[in-house]
This record gives C-alpha cells, structure tokens and sequence, in this order.
C-alpha cells in the first residue's frame, strides 16, 4: 500500500517502501535465529553435562559401596557416610566448575562481536550454569549414596 501511494503521486518514482519492523526483521533476523539455534546447541550441551555428571558420580559412589558397608558396621551413622560420600566430590567439581566458567568467559571475549544486546560477561547465566552443575553433583552423590545405606552391611561386605 505505501508503495501504491508513492507511485500514485510519482509513476516514475519507485521507492523500496517498508515498515520499520520489516527493515529490523531484515537486519536482525539472521541473527536472531543463530542465536536460536546457538541456544538450542547450548541447552543441549548442558543437558549432556548434566547426565554425564550424574552418570559419573553415581558410578564412582556405587563402587563405594563395600566401602559404605564397612563404615556402617563399624558403626558410622548415616549421615556421616552421606556427608563423606558428598564432600568427596566437592574438590573435583569446584575445580572443573572454575575451568568451565574461565573457558565459557574466554569464548564469550571471542564471540562478543556476535552477542547483540547481551553483556559477554553475563553473571546471571555463569552464575546459573554453576548453580546447576553444583546441585546435580550434589545429587549425583547424594542419591546413590542414600540407596547404598539401605543395603543390609553384611551383604556390602560381600559384594565385590
């Protein structure tokens, strides 16, 4: 229609008429969509941590679980084998927390160009992912622990 009108009052005018909304769409929408798609890629590659993660903890806590029997039949209460089983994990997810938060901020300085309207240092984002990452640890450890416990001490002792 507004090229209509512009043609109406000039026939040999022919102006590229469009509306503020449509010439943004154009300029942003690519990236709009990469970002989509980055993002999709990102959720994924977290969900993928976070199986992996639960999958490793759990692993490692399972092998533990002549361990766990010992300690309950020479008397430890549960939630002491729980706590020790928790804090023994504490060390390597710190440190794989921090070198994941100091790779994700160097990428973020590579890629700042490509961020539109986003702080490349995000605080929330790195802040969550960490927060994330912490908890799933602490189940991962939690959770096969707590079902190690109910297992009868003289059978953990006779696993192997």
């Amino acid at each position: 229609m507004p090229t209509a009108l512009a043609r109406s009052l000039d026939s040999h005018l022919g102006p590229d008429v469009s509306t503020l909304r449509r010439a943004y769409d154009d300029k942003v929408g690519d990236s709009a969509q990469i970002a989509g798609i980055v993002s999709g890629m990102g959720l994924l590659a977290l969900l993928l941590a976070v199986i992996g993660l639960y999958g490793v903890v759990a692993y490692n806590v399972a092998n533990r679980t002549r361990e766990i029997g010992i300690r309950m039949a020479l008397g430890a209460t549960s939630s002491s084998v729980v706590r020790s089983m928790v804090t023994s994990f504490v060390l390597p997810l710190s440190v794989a927390l921090s070198v994941g938060l100091l790779l994700a901020a160097a990428l973020s300085f590579i890629l700042r160009n490509e961020l539109y309207g986003v702080n490349h240092l995000d605080p929330l984002s790195y802040l969550a992912a960490a927060l994330i990452m912490a908890g799933v640890g602490a189940l991962a450890s939690l959770l096969p622990a707590r079902r190690a416990l109910k297992v009868d001490p003289m059978v953990a002792l006779r696993c192997e």
